[in-house]
């Protein structure tokens, strides 16, 4: 017996690695890497298939389990309600089929088996630190199906273990000492247990089972599958009540705090032609009478997801999802309708959901579907108690709009979003239009979405989202888009007609016009009659197309084979079948249009590769292999440099193409990298995660981010390329110097030298000017104090406006932030906006034109170099509104010139380390 649990012990739960507590929101960023999109709050990394919460509300937990070969196992995190912080994370080598979180938060209970289905176990395990208390090895069997809750008082742990008998399975029911894990009593029943809930005495236990027999034999059939209640006393496990619900499902249920009365949400099976009928039931426990029913006639055919009793036991909280909307109501005995408490659109296009209500009824937490993240509210003040910023699943795309400060990105359920590259911030949002692809035109101006909706081509202006126009497709297409920098767009799939498997080539105009009318709108922009470009048949469906860099070749990639077509001949290449166990879920060609990449599995040995075959011949080239993970995504650098790709395990790997050496591998997400892009200039590239996050890095080799977030290098524009104060006729001399005000801030590098020479050249006079624009002051401590206030401010814009005015003073809030992030009294939402002001401020970088104005100022006025700008000077480092100018000043002063006239021309003052 010790050996079959030392054997356990290593197979599954007990090969558990502990991931160091890490807060979330304060999560370093790694070597290279520059910012991160999207908020980390509570987010898994990967579908959520069951979720705890602790008995006073502390404490929540997460877990998933593996659903492809190559995953690690289940995974659990545990996070702080109250801040967002993640408190600690493990994982299993085998499947886990259920947790409890105790009461105090302190310690959680897994049950589970593992892959060889040798035995069930439950263990105990500290949450703050790799410590097991103890473990229970219950019998044969997969860990699948199994089922925990754990006790309000810390007691026992009440524990499902299911067993297949020859026609059906049974449950086994155990409870044990959540001290030690010896087993208290047990029992049997001839059902499966699909969850438990204890009173919040905790008295009694109830369970929800589903009898299924009559369809081991017969098939599935309305009548086949019953729903039963089940009651236990805890203390012997004695039966008090079970109730047979024939025809009906059970969504939720609850005891009452003293265990009397026992609520569930029933949803009636429809006869033929009917539509289901939903209702709320409660019982009395001793007695099995129904007491009270409500007909809920706006569910339609879902029923609740949570309940909760109060107290008193007089009245019920319920959460239900309704046509994409959140509903809470309350639900009083002896009253015919209910109280609507909260009604918010946040659900969207998230028609399922997970949910609990914390044991003192204040929290409800919830879980979409396929999501990796979990939405708190606050029931005292109806209010979301994390707001989420960003995507709600996994990222499938991103995408660098060409020449502008943008970021495209889609997640797997057809969500994009687009974001300012410079702060992160999300500037439009789309939820509705699911969409299977996207790309961007070469002007960066127009995001085409391939809608799944409607076989059909979207067309949205970036960053304002407006719809320019439909194009309704002619072919089925199932995904596979590409465009090239004349705007003609690549489609792969299916020709309507025929059934035959086509490639066709769009052209498209840009910029489309915008429909004056929703008449015209609906009537597409675009001619549906346009003629192909190129309608090329293939002897496969594809699924993946892209484009070579000068128009010549288009490569296409299917379930079985590899196709490269010549555009201007409109004939194939080559084609090439695949060896035995390649999968392909990303296609790219190099820049130079030299090579072909494919992610790929050999045969047999799992060894996860990048496959690069020759454009032209289709002869392999190389094969670059790794064992730890599986590629998910590659992307090469348009300068032809690099090669990137991203890994199951979170990381990515970058390769230089002149060598095919490997650079270097980094991890920022928690979650497999599905979506990798470069900026158009190769110095930025991004990486999406199944962890709903982007991080934006920077290219190996290149230097730390400039003052300028996302433009040109600064030292491409010395005095030895361009040199403004030596140009005769300068169109920015005509200007007011509040034009010239304006323009020191501008993203335009040539802008700002040539108004820095149009300043120098009117004179002294500019400095009087600039001396007038000084502060008077810095800004007062209650000022900074109540801006600091309305990042907790329930209105959306009124957060948003205090973030930028806190970012506009930069350093000189930096105290009052540090303090409010340490205080108790902060909620989340105020610390989560703190933490993000903080970071950005200890960031090398200056993205506040306020703060360049300043810095590029204080350049000027030191090439000036008369009393008067020194005078300046000094008056603006001891008011500068941003503390980040202040070292920059200050070198203007150290390095003020003894003698102007000798002093060499530097008109792109920059000072190290940005220089």
């Amino acid at each position: 017996m010790n050996g079959r649990i030392l054997l356990c012990r290593m197979l599954l739960l007990g090969c558990i690695s502990w991931v160091g507590s890490l807060p979330v929101n304060a999560e370093e960023l790694p070597q290279q890497a520059e910012q991160r999109l999207g908020t980390l709050a509570f987010r898994h990394g990967r579908m959520i298939e069951s979720m705890t919460i602790s008995a006073d509300g502390s404490h929540l937990a997460t877990g998933s389990n593996p659903t492809q070969f190559y995953e690690k196992g289940a995974e659990i995190r545990v996070w702080n309600r109250s801040t967002g912080e993640q408190v600690q994370a493990l994982q299993a080598e085998g499947p886990i089929g259920g947790m409890a979180l105790l009461a105090s938060g302190d310690r959680i209970v897994l049950v589970g088996g593992n892959q060889e289905e040798a035995y069930q176990i439950v263990q105990c395990w500290s949450v703050d630190g790799p410590k097991m208390h103890w473990e229970t090895t219950l019998d044969q069997g997969s860990g699948y199906g199994m089922r925990v809750a754990a006790s309000p008082d810390d007691r026992y742990v009440v524990v499902m273990a299911p067993r297949w008998e020859v026609d059906h399975s049974v449950s086994r029911i155990y409870l044990l000492d959540l001290e030690t894990g010896e087993q208290v009593w047990q029992t049997a029943i001839d059902v499966t247990l699909e969850g438990f809930q204890f009173s919040a005495d905790g008295k009694r236990i109830v369970g929800h089972a589903i009898d299924n027999r009559d369809s081991m034999n017969f098939g599935p059939r309305p009548s086949d599958f019953h729903h039963e209640l089940h009651v236990w006393e805890t203390s012997s496990g004695k039966t008090l009540q079970s109730l047979r619900l024939k025809n009906k499902y059970i969504y939720s249920f609850a005891l009452s705090a003293d265990g009397t009365k026992l609520a569930a949400s029933l949803t009636e099976r429809p006869q033929l032609r009917q539509a289901p009928r939903s209702s709320l039931q409660v019982w009395e426990v001793a007695s099995g009478k129904e007491s009270q029913t409500w007909q809920v006639d706006f569910l339609d055919s879902l029923g609740f997801f949570a309940l909760h009793w109060d107290e008193e036991g007089k009245s019920l909280v319920s959460f239900a999802t309704i046509d994409r909307t959140d509903r809470v109501d309350r639900w009083t005995l002896g009253q015919a309708k209910s109280e609507q408490l909260i009604q918010s659109e946040l659900a969207k296009v998230y028609d399922y959901s997970v949910a609990h209500f914390d044991q003192r009824g204040e929290t409800l937490a919830i879980v979409r579907s396929e999501e990796a993240v979990v939405d708190l509210y606050d029931l005292q003040t109806q209010a979301p108690l994390n707001p989420q910023l960003g995507h709600r699943s996994g990222l499938r795309q991103v995408i660098f709009a060409p020449g502008q400060p943008w970021l495209v990105s889609v997640g797997e359920r057809g969500d994009m979003r687009v974001w300012d590259e410079r702060f992160g911030e999300v500037l439009q949002a789309s939820d509705g239009n699911f969409f299977r692809e996207v790309v961007v035109d070469p002007l960066g101006e127009t995001a085409i979405g391939l809608t799944a909706k409607r076989n059909a081509l979207q067309f949205w202006s970036l960053p304002d989202w407006k719809q320019q126009g439909r194009l309704d497709l002619q072919i089925q297409c199932y995904g596979g888009m590409a465009i090239n920098r004349s705007g003609q767009v690549a489609l792969v799939g299916e020709d309507q007609s025929s059934g035959d498997a086509v490639i066709e080539m769009l052209p498209l105009s840009f910029p489309l016009q915008r429909p004056e009318s929703k008449e015209q709108q609906e009537a597409d922009v675009l001619s549906k009659t346009q003629k192909p470009l190129l309608k090329y048949s293939t002897a496969s469906p594809s699924n993946l197309v892209s484009l070579s860099s000068d128009g010549q070749n288009l490569a296409a990639v299917s379930e079985e084979e590899i196709e490269v077509i010549d555009l201007n001949r409109q004939e194939g290449l080559w084609k090439k079948e695949f060896e035995s166990g390649l999968s392909q879920s990303s296609l790219s060609i190099s820049p130079d249009n030299r090579w072909v990449a494919l992610r790929g599995v050999t045969d047999g040995d799992l060894h996860f590769l990048i496959q690069l075959f020759d454009l032209k011949t289709g002869e392999e080239g190389l094969r670059i292999l790794t064992e730890s993970t599986m590629m998910l995504s590659t992307a090469f650098s348009p300068d032809g440099q690099f090669l990137l790709a991203g890994m199951y395990d979170g990381s990515v790997y970058c390769w230089e193409i002149a060598s095919w050496k490997l650079l270097g591998s980094w991890k920022a997400h928690r979650g497999p990298v599905k979506a990798l892009a470069f900026s158009e200039d190769s110095r930025w590239w991004a990486s999406g995660s199944e962890d709903t996050s982007i991080v934006l890095w920077r290219t190996p080799g290149m230097p730390p981010a400039p003052v300028f977030w996302n433009l040109r290098d600064p030292t491409q524009l010395g005095a030895a390329d361009f040199d403004p104060f030596s140009i005769n006729d300068n169109p920015f001399e005509r200007l007011t110097f509040q034009q010239h005000w304006e323009n020191m801030a501008s993203s335009e590098l040539e802008t700002v030298y040539q108004t820095m020479a149009a300043m120098l050249a009117t004179g002294p006079d500019w400095v009087e000017q600039v001396r007038s624009k000084l502060p008077s002051s810095r800004p007062s401590d209650m000022i900074v104090t109540e801006l600091i206030s309305r990042l907790d401010s329930d209105a959306a814009a009124s957060r948003l406006s205090a973030s930028n005015d806190l970012r506009q003073l930069g350093g000189i809030a930096a105290k009052e932030l540090k303090a409010a992030l340490d205080s108790p009294n902060s909620s989340a939402q105020l610390k989560h906006s703190a933490r993000d002001l903080l970071r950005n401020l200890e960031s090398p970088q200056i993205d506040s034109p306020y703060v360049l104005r300043w810095v590029r100022l204080a350049g000027a006025l030191r090439k000036e170099g008369s009393p008067a700008a020194k005078e300046a000077l000094n008056e603006l480092l001891k008011t500068a509104a941003d503390t980040r100018a202040v070292p920059y000043i200050q070198l203007a002063l150290d390095t003020w010139p003894e003698d102007q006239a000798a002093e060499p021309m530097d008109p792109a003052f920059l000072p190290e380390p940005l220089r």
